[in-house]
């Protein structure tokens, strides 16, 4: 949805982009200090004691903690190189979207869903460079709600319910936002003493009051912690920033380890897991076009993420025989046949489920300001996606007006995509089907959940503005009527939210300490291990996963 309006105060054009330019050379000074792990030095066939794979927002994470032990050696291998100072800076974090920088994924075609998008598919960015996607993200500090992981415990066990987890949140978690430090039964629920900040919104006030005074005309509470778990409304989110930069498990983790037992190998991408029968020894990897062999005495922890860790799986033997057999891939004898199943939030403000405890969210609105004259074709059809239909109306009305862009975004979809093989070639994308409303139920509280969206027009603030509708609909929908209407635009208009999860789930492929089933010496820690969808972004909960991840692994060897 989108609503053009008379302003949004002050945020023109020329303000923006000096206020961009101030914050870059700002934060170009403090990040002259900056200390990436250096580039080691590994010979073909060397042996740790652990490998992790992948050095996005888990396995800087874990790497880190590993490393923690003195008598564990840590190789940690990163596809890509270090992060450019574009990511430090917020301001500038879309500008390395479709980038080297980015895996730059997308879902295949299935000619029903996202059809009002110009190439009919859905983008998936994710970060190829240390930090991975917690380089790339908005920094948007959310968890979820406790249900989601009182769910996780019913799948996978005890050790992953609410309590629990709580506790890693708050062990990596160091809260500043004076919004929440003050209060002393909202810091139940934080920490104070861990290495990642998360500190207050830092975007201008102004306007985002009243948006939030808009909401609350609409009946929506406002709500100081959006983390809170037992109180649902409207609130501006926590974010990871530390004196204006971006804060991360990479900047703030794995950036501060002086061990000299833990090496990092960056443009080195992962092809295949290396198996002596049933255990996992070691990984076969292009490292600046090198062929390198690396072993692990005790494990390899695969953290690649959502798409590239199902994809090394299958590459490597591991998954459903008839997947494996159709590409003449030798299957890992016991090895685990889960499915690779992704789940991800379709493109603030909660609104809670229906006929349920109201302090579930059901569906979120997120709105945000494009000012005037700022939406560029680049940025609406290639950034966003959207067709010349779509874009035209948008950049028509921006000539001259700001425009609100409302996301309404369904936090639980019971739709499942899957990852799967394209080739046998590593450097090959996977093929990546994300079963948007394939499950019909998703689409039916859509209307509802929009029509509150578009009831900000009408509120005293929007009103005072002359705000009205963009309509959107798109031309292949525009001869139906009401629910049914709204329904065909939202799978027309469907957009990823870039928070797809699950292809190697706790309870299926995973045992409750993330172990591979079936397997020895191979384990997985990523966005990929949760067995369902968090209701919000999941850069904190793969976190909280890297950190019980080292915990598993520590408590598992102990000073063997």
């Amino acid at each position: 949805m989108c609503y053009a309006v008379g302003g949004c105060a002050g945020a023109g054009p020329a303000a923006s982009y000096v206020a961009a330019a101030l914050q870059f050379f700002a934060a170009s000074q403090c990040l002259l200090q900056e200390s990436y792990p250096r580039h080691a030095h590994v010979t073909n066939g060397s042996q740790y004691d652990f490998i992790v794979v992948g050095g996005g927002t888990a396995g800087s994470a874990l790497a880190a903690r590993l490393a923690e032990e003195d008598r564990f050696s840590v190789l940690l291998l990163e596809a890509g190189p270090n992060p450019p100072v574009e990511s430090i800076i917020p301001g500038l974090r879309q500008t390395l979207k479709e980038t080297p920088y980015d895996w730059n994924f997308t879902s295949v075609d299935d000619g029903v869903t996202s059809q009002a998008l110009a190439s009919h598919v859905q983008r998936q960015p994710r970060g190829k460079m240390l930090g991975g996607s917690g380089s790339l993200n908005d920094m948007v500090y959310a968890r979820g709600h406790p249900q989601d992981y009182y769910e996780w415990a019913d799948i996978a066990g005890e050790v992953w319910n609410w309590t629990n987890v709580l506790d890693y949140f708050k062990k990596t978690e160091h809260m500043t936002d004076s919004k929440i430090v003050g209060n002393e039964e909202l810091m139940q629920y934080h920490g104070t003493g861990g290495a990642i900040e998360v500190a207050g919104a830092h975007y201008p006030d102004s306007p985002n009051s009243k948006m939030m005074q808009a909401f609350q005309e609409l009946g929506f509470a406002a709500v100081d912690d959006m983390t809170y778990p037992y109180k649902i409304g409207v609130g501006k989110f926590s974010h990871t920033v530390r004196a204006g930069r971006r804060d991360s498990s990479l900047t703030a983790m794995l950036n501060k380890v002086k061990s000299r037992k833990l090496h990092v190998l960056k443009n080195t991408f992962a092809t295949k897991i290396l198996f002596e029968g049933n255990k996992a020894v070691g990984i076969l990897a292009d490292s600046d076009g090198r062929e390198l062999h690396v072993y692990a005495k005790h494990e390899v922890i695969v953290s690649a993420g959502t798409f590239n860790t199902p994809k090394l799986l299958l590459l490597s033997g591991v998954g459903p025989s008839h997947i494996l057999n159709q590409f003449g891939i030798d299957v890992v004898p016991r090895s685990a046949r889960g499915t690779r199943s992704a789940g991800s939030h379709s493109i603030g403000a909660y609104l809670p489920q229906k006929d349920k405890d109201a302090n579930i969210p059901y569906f979120a609105i997120y709105p945000s300001c494009v000012p005037a004259g700022q939406l560029t074709s680049k940025l609406c059809m290639q950034g966003i996606g959207f067709t010349n239909e779509i874009c035209g109306k948008l950049q028509k009305e921006n000539e001259l007006h700001e425009l609100i862009v409302a996301a309404v975004v369904l936090l639980k979809p019971q739709s499942r995509g899957n990852v799967t093989l394209k080739s046998v070639h590593p450097d090959v994308d996977p093929a990546i089907y994300s079963g948007t409303f394939d499950d019909e139920a998703d689409l039916e509280g859509f209307p509802e959940a929009i029509e509150k969206a578009l009831s900000l027009v009408n509120t005293t603030h929007f009103k005072k503005l002359g705000a009205r509708v963009v309509d959107l609909t798109p031309e292949s929908c525009v001869g139906l009527q009401g629910a049914a209407r709204t329904r065909c635009s939202v799978r027309a208009l469907a957009l990823a939210a870039w928070h797809a999860v699950g292809t190697a789930r706790l309870g299926a492929v995973l045992d409750a300490e993330l172990r591979v089933r079936g397997l020895q010496g191979l384990r997985v820690a990523d966005a990929s291990v949760m067995p369902t969808m968090v209701r919000g972004n999941t850069n904190a909960p793969v976190v909280m996963i890297a950190e019980m991840a080292a915990d598993f692994i520590k408590n598992q060897y102990g000073d063997k």
